[in-house]
């Protein structure tokens, strides 16, 4: 113990007076400054456009009520009825931004298709899309390496280069423990200048210091064990400082650049998708389809006739409200055709995820960035659960106007807050 801190003194006196070395931190401290600047206004905007989205949506509900003073029939409301939906960013989300910015996270429902309906996303930069997100995961889990790579390519060579190694292990130390003391004492510095940043970060960015939190965290302290330890994997091993400074700037090439880009590509070809130009056509396609034989009595008679029995809480005669009905019948059809397709594809994108995150076990950097956005609920699999809850939802909306309209019932004006409303904190929903 006495060693290792007489070691962690001199390394961190020498690091202090290293010009070089402050420099690098003063860097990597300000380029984490902006990161979480940067993460933290592009949550702050969507916040911002859900606030007003949500405002909107409330002054139109609010409209709806003031103009309805009497019994009025369901297939009406709901025609002018939106619900809004929205995807509320997490306590993380300024930290690892992942896919929230090219990912749908709010829009209006209504009880016809769902099919039909999409959610909105905010327009972006496309070159900004191409780089990715300048936000604090990007640092840690691209910069954060080189920093370390920086600090510790030569701790042994350098030593036998500069001809005080023979000096230094003249006192009771072998060389792999002063390797250790050595790399020990930059673990510490990075680590706390680490935690420095993120506490910060957390302050600002108003993060909640709960269990994600904590997991988040020792990612961040779990990747950086990793790439000590790839350092100390290449100082051992004797070499030359060029040989290590060349060989560890090859490994981050590999696992931060090369391989991610490997394996989007192989999953890409393993687990192919269609283009979202396909899936918009052939939801136009199969639209157009269902109102072929509007205008055939008989065709209508089939169509309302076929619905009644698979929804005998549905059934009712055609002659009042005919149109309607036979529309709702058409629309549940229209969904039911394109279900297996949306399916698929919503089911290939959790495979390639899945595959990635199988292949990423073998790279710290995939699992960590994965994992970051997991527990930012900003990664596709969060997206998906925000999906399935809107479809939970528009199921109970449905439910609520086709029982309405096949059974000829009315609205009142105080049922109008009873309408079911969407809230992503449970599969059920709550009065607006």
């Amino acid at each position: 113990m006495r060693s290792l801190r007489l070691v962690f003194l001199n390394e961190l006196q020498i690091l202090i007076r290293s010009r070089v070395f402050v420099i690098s931190l003063l860097f990597f401290i300000i380029l984490s400054g902006y990161a979480i600047y940067y993460g933290n206004s592009v949550i702050r905007e969507q916040q911002s456009v859900i606030e007003k989205f949500q405002q909107e949506s409330e002054s139109r509900f609010q409209k709806l009520k003031s103009s309805i003073d009497k019994d009025t029939l369901a297939n009406v409301v709901g025609n002018r009825l939106f619900r809004p939906v929205i995807n509320h960013p997490s306590s993380l989300a300024s930290f690892s931004i992942g896919q929230r910015d090219i990912l749908p996270f709010y829009g209006n429902i209504r009880y016809w298709a769902l099919s039909r309906q999409n959610l909105v996303v905010e327009p972006s930069n496309p070159e900004k899309l191409l780089s990715g997100n300048f936000d604090l995961a990007f640092i840690f889990i691209q910069l954060m390496p080189l920093f370390i790579i920086g600090l510790s390519y030569n701790l042994l060579s350098g030593e036998k280069e500069s001809g005080t190694l023979s000096m230094v292990l003249s006192y009771p130390i072998t060389a792999q423990q002063l390797l250790i003391y050595k790399l020990v004492t930059r673990f510490v510095i990075i680590s706390i200048t680490s935690l420095m940043v993120i506490f910060a970060g957390s302050i600002y960015c108003r993060v909640k210091f709960d269990l994600n939190y904590l997991a988040w965290v020792s990612i961040i302290l779990g990747y950086t064990i990793f790439w000590f330890f790839m350092m100390y994997l290449l100082n051992i091993t004797g070499k030359s400082s060029a040989f290590n400074a060349l060989a560890s700037l090859c490994i981050w090439l590999l696992l931060v650049l090369l391989f991610p880009s490997g394996t989007n590509i192989y999953v890409g070809i393993k687990i192919p998708s269609i283009s979202k130009q396909e899936l918009s056509h052939k939801i136009r396609e199969e639209y157009e389809l269902i109102w072929e034989k509007y205008d055939d009595p008989i065709h209508r008679y089939q169509v309302s006739n076929a619905f009644g029995k698979k929804y005998p809480a549905y059934k009712s005669d055609t002659i009042y409200n005919w149109s309607d009905k036979y529309m709702l019948a058409q629309y549940d059809n229209y969904d039911n055709k394109l279900q297996p397709l949306l399916e698929k594809h919503q089911n290939d994108a959790i495979e390639r995820e899945e595959l990635t995150l199988a292949i990423g076990r073998f790279n710290p950097v995939v699992s960590a960035q994965i994992y970051m956005n997991r527990l930012a609920k900003t990664d596709l699999t969060s997206h998906i659960e925000f999906q399935q809850l809107v479809k939970l939802f528009h199921s109970e909306l449905k439910n609520y106007f086709y029982k309405k309209v096949f059974t000829n019932s009315n609205i009142t004006p105080q049922e109008l807050d009873k309408i079911p409303s969407f809230n992503n904190n449970s599969h059920s929903s709550s009065v607006n």
